[in-house]
């Protein structure tokens, strides 16, 4: 069961990135570290709350939030030009890892199960 779990999370982040290159034509190297964020703040909201569907809202939207300017203000100026969007995409990803150490840690913590 855990295995066919990672397969799909890892076959989310494919179909994700697969998606964005394909519609957008932007090779997004922070990908991986916008997933990482949107993990995070589940993890959050339902050790806090308690609440996993409202997790499963919460996250969305503040991936939204979060992507939407960076989409805007970072990529686009580079669009059409792979190579430049590769390298501020990298940099938004040190940005991302950087900040994710600072707040969450770099202890794993066991996520908390829903409803207990």
């Amino acid at each position: 069961m855990n295995g066919l779990i990672w397969g799909l999370i890892v076959a989310l982040i494919a179909l994700g990135l697969s998606l964005i290159f394909g519609v957008m034509g932007i090779v997004n190297m922070a990908h991986g570290d916008l997933y990482m964020i949107g993990a995070v703040v589940t993890f959050y909201v339902v050790s806090l709350l308690g609440s996993f569907w409202l997790a499963l809202l919460v996250a969305p939207l503040l991936m939204a939030i979060i992507a939407a300017p960076m989409e805007r203000f970072v990529l686009r100026p580079y669009e059409g030009n792979p190579s430049l969007t590769m390298i501020a995409t990298v940099g938004i990803s040190y940005i991302i890892q950087t900040a994710a150490l600072a707040v969450y840690g770099g202890i794993p913590r066991k996520s908390p199960i829903p409803g207990q």
